[in-house]
């Protein structure tokens, strides 16, 4: 007896299932067909300052100028911060009884090995 001679069993399941899977095949076959979206490798000034819109920073090219007064700027605040810092070290001594003025700690600095010459 051949097997195409028989009642042939298809359950509809296993159809949807393999259509299902078909069309997932097709569409990747076919690939992306959207517009692409191109981004410039360069970082010029327009797409900085958009950057910049969008995170709410301020837009400053590294100048000199700019760079410069930065650096002055952070010098000026450490130089303040030292002020303050002696002027209430210098406050707080000056209240205590029986104060002294602080001495400054030698630190001691180790000797550098001395290297012998071995005779083997």
């Amino acid at each position: 007896q051949s097997l195409t001679s028989g009642p042939v069993h298809c359950p509809l399941q296993d159809l949807t299932t393999f259509a299902q899977k078909r069309v997932q095949v097709v569409s990747r076959g076919e690939g992306n067909q959207d517009d692409p979206e191109v981004e410039r490798d360069s970082w010029d000034e327009q797409r900085l300052r958009a950057l910049c819109a969008k995170h709410g920073w301020d837009f400053e090219w590294m100048t000199e100028d700019g760079e410069r007064r930065r650096r002055a700027n952070e010098r000026f605040t450490e130089w303040k911060l030292e002020e303050s810092m002696a002027s209430f070290l210098h406050e707080d001594t000056a209240q205590m009884p029986d104060s002294q003025p602080l001495k400054s700690e030698e630190v001691e600095v180790a000797a550098p090995p001395v290297l012998q010459r071995v005779n083997s």
